[in-house]
């Protein structure tokens, strides 16, 4: 009997403690699952926020590539303004003789066509990196024997390039063999005067014994010979003694000139100061005008300070 009353019992309370427990259960079940929901919740609304964060805030991967567009694209264009700023025009301003009013050979237009073909006939002569101002003056002076320099000036920003020249006068005409030159300044042959035969009225002219081998852009003379020969006459012209002929025997460093009238010439040096060589001739010509002597053959004028005639 007593037996029977403990299972009864134990059943009782075995049955409260298994009810307790489910309650329990049940309370912590439905805990937990609001705490998940709240979780949950939490959860989705720190999403959302981050992701309208993430829509309103640029991508930073973008707008540095967006950057990087922007400085290479300025690159690229400086480097395009760089590069056609440094190119040149074939059609390059001439400027001839800026210094001195001089009788021109070729007309301004002439050496702007040959320059034009000299700057095209190299890719080099497109950039101011590269072009060789010294190769294209030299081309020139091949081309025009009289320019004597060429000045090539490049311009900083624009791209046509200005050239600069200076020529030689023709200041007498030399006759070597059958052919006849105008001679510069500088004693060098600038052209044949049945190039342009009006070069020819009004010049000395000087025939040419030697008969050496001449070509355009050759020196016959120096130029100091030069300067001799047009003092000399310049002088004797001064005393009004017309001259008939001037000759270049082929004795080198020599000159003979002729006056209009008379039966002798006059021999000069160019080693020779021209004033005291022509003013000793002056001297003795006035001398033997009085005495009533006229040589036949030659005064000699060739040392200073002592003149023979015969």
């Amino acid at each position: 009997m007593t037996r029977k009353l403990f299972n009864r019992n134990t059943k009782k309370q075995a049955t409260t403690r298994s009810a307790n427990t489910s309650q329990r259960n049940k309370k912590f079940y439905a805990y937990s699952s609001d705490k998940r929901q709240t979780n949950s919740r939490s959860k989705d609304t720190t999403r959302e926020s981050h992701n309208r964060l993430e829509v309103d805030k640029p991508r930073p991967r973008m707008k540095l590539t967006i950057e990087r567009l922007s400085i290479l694209g300025i690159i690229i264009l400086v480097a395009g303004c760089l590069m056609y700023i440094s190119t040149l025009s074939s059609d390059a301003r001439v400027a001839v003789n800026t210094d001195k009013k001089s009788k021109l050979l070729h007309s301004k237009q002439e050496y702007q066509a040959a320059l034009t073909d000299i700057l095209e006939q190299s890719v080099l002569n497109k950039s101011k990196l590269t072009i060789d101002t010294n190769k294209v003056g030299q081309e020139l002076k091949k081309l025009f024997p009289e320019v004597n320099k060429v000045n090539v000036l490049l311009p900083l920003a624009g791209r046509r390039p200005t050239v600069e020249i200076n020529t030689d006068e023709v200041k007498l005409i030399i006759v070597s063999g059958n052919e006849a030159y105008g001679v510069g300044q500088s004693g060098k042959l600038l052209i044949r005067v049945k190039d342009k035969p009006e070069i020819n009225q009004g010049l000395p002219k000087v025939q040419d014994d030697a008969e050496l081998d001449s070509k355009l852009g050759q020196n016959i003379l120096t130029s100091q010979d030069v300067a001799y020969i047009l003092n000399v006459i310049e002088q004797l012209e001064a005393k009004n003694i017309a001259i008939e002929s001037i000759t270049l025997p082929q004795r080198a460093a020599e000159m003979h000139i002729k006056p209009k009238g008379e039966k002798y010439i006059i021999k000069f040096s160019f080693l020779t100061d021209y004033r005291i060589a022509v003013g000793q001739y002056l001297s003795l010509r006035k001398k033997l005008a009085t005495e009533n002597i006229s040589p036949s053959e030659y005064i000699d004028s060739r040392v200073e300070e002592r003149i023979y005639y015969k």
